[in-house]
């Protein structure tokens, strides 16, 4: 069974090369709204301009590239650095980390594409790695961190199908945004199955405990997603001087929403122990 999913894999990873590298990159980007202001929780949008807005709506964006390029980090150094104690052996994961490879690239250069004169080379200017992020790559356990891992992919699955209800979009963002998600969904499928071969193979305490552990993880990405975002409203602020202090504080997305929903209704069929605990207290976040 193995063998087969390793050659549909090595399938999978030559279309996913040439659907990424069938991009369109050559459109200007729209002078308008990339992803709608609304998207995002954050009080004060009444009061922008329509010029306003669309700088919002630019540099919003940026940091939402800036966070996949975070996350898609975790993600890489994690299975990099312990693929040989997950399920299936490092070489089997090799195809996991090429396409995530592909995806934080095809985001550098999203940055780059909108904003050049910020990203010359396509690097993070608001989301900062820091010793922290280290310490969660090399000693989180595999249950943790695949439910992040897999709770922030599906999160990326709404991106497109809420951009694409836009009157106006940006159609290289939303191929990337599409092909990103479309690729995601076999990521989650492992995630999965990960899981799965921790609650066959482990005591129900432990996994339950290591359910629960994901929470730190939870409010240490958040916390590290607000920096971010508190650098992306200075530069905003620099660039139109409206006061930062307006703008600085915000909820959860509309796609942080209605992923943490899909999500939980996912963990439940997983049947951790713990999981439908995890999965209440999402539902609650989401619906605020």
């Amino acid at each position: 069974m193995l063998g087969a999913m390793d050659a549909a894999r090595s399938m999978e990873g030559t279309r996913s090369q040439r659907a990424w590298a069938a991009v369109d990159w050559t459109g200007a980007v729209p002078q308008a709204e990339l992803i709608a202001v609304e998207h995002y929780a954050v009080a004060g949008l009444a009061s922008l301009d329509p010029a306003a807005r669309v700088r919002f709506s630019h540099l919003a964006t940026c940091h939402t590239c800036e966070l996949f390029i975070h996350f898609e980090r975790y993600l890489i150094e994690y299975v990099e650095r312990h693929a040989h104690a997950l399920p299936g052996g490092a070489r089997r994961w090799r195809w996991f980390i090429d396409e995530e490879r592909r995806h934080a690239a095809a985001f550098r250069r999203l940055l780059t594409r909108i904003r050049p004169e910020l990203y010359p080379a396509g690097e993070p200017r608001f989301m900062r790695w820091t010793r922290a992020d280290d310490a969660l790559v090399a000693v989180t356990r595999p249950v943790p961190f695949f439910l992040l891992a897999a709770l922030f992919e599906e999160i990326t699955l709404w991106m497109p199908r809420l951009m694409a209800e836009a009157p106006v979009h940006d159609p290289t963002l939303l191929e990337v945004m599409a092909l990103h998600a479309d690729e995601e969904r076999r990521h989650i499928a492992l995630d999965q199955w990960v899981l799965r071969d921790a609650r066959d193979h482990m005591s129900p305490w432990r996994v339950r405990v290591d359910v629960w552990s994901t929470l730190p993880l939870l409010v240490h990405c958040d916390r590290r997603a607000r920096a971010g975002w508190r650098r992306m409203i200075d530069q905003l602020a620099a660039e139109t001087g409206i006061d930062a202090n307006v703008f600085e504080a915000r909820g959860a997305s509309l796609s942080d929403r209605r992923g943490m929903a899909s999500f939980a209704a996912q963990l439940r069929t997983l049947e951790l122990a713990g999981g439908a605990g995890l999965a209440s207290l999402l539902e609650r976040v989401a619906a605020r």
